[in-house]
C-alpha cells in the first residue's frame, strides 16, 4: 500500500509550487490529470478542489479523448503514436 495517494501527492505538489512562487516569484504549475474509472460530478469537483488540472474518466477508455486531454498541455512532448506493431520486440522482458 502506498504511503501517499494521488490526492495527497497533488496537495503536496501544489504546496511546493506555492512556496516556490513566494520565494522566487516564478509561478509554474505541474499539469496533474486525475484518472478515474467512475467520474461523478461530486468526484470532478473534489478533484478540482484538490488541485488536479483535469479530471478524466476511463470508463469506457476512449483513446481519442485521452489524447485530446494531453493536447491541452502543448509544452508536454510525447513521441509520435504508432499502431504499427511490426517493430515490437517479442523477446523484450523475457
Amino acid at each position: 500500500m502506498p504511503l501517499v495517494d494521488g490526492d495527497l501527492a497533488t496537495r503536496m505538489i501544489r504546496l511546493h509550487e506555492q512556496e516556490v512562487e513566494k520565494t522566487s516569484g516564478v509561478r509554474r504549475r505541474v499539469p496533474i490529470i486525475a484518472v478515474s474509472a467512475s467520474l461523478t460530478e461530486d468526484n470532478r469537483f473534489n478533484y478540482i478542489q484538490t488541485g488536479y488540472v483535469h479530471p478524466l474518466s476511463l470508463s469506457p477508455f476512449l483513446l481519442p479523448l485521452f489524447l485530446l486531454t494531453l493536447s491541452l498541455f502543448p509544452f508536454l512532448h510525447f513521441p509520435p503514436f504508432s499502431t504499427d506493431a511490426s517493430n515490437i520486440d517479442s523477446t523484450a522482458g523475457s
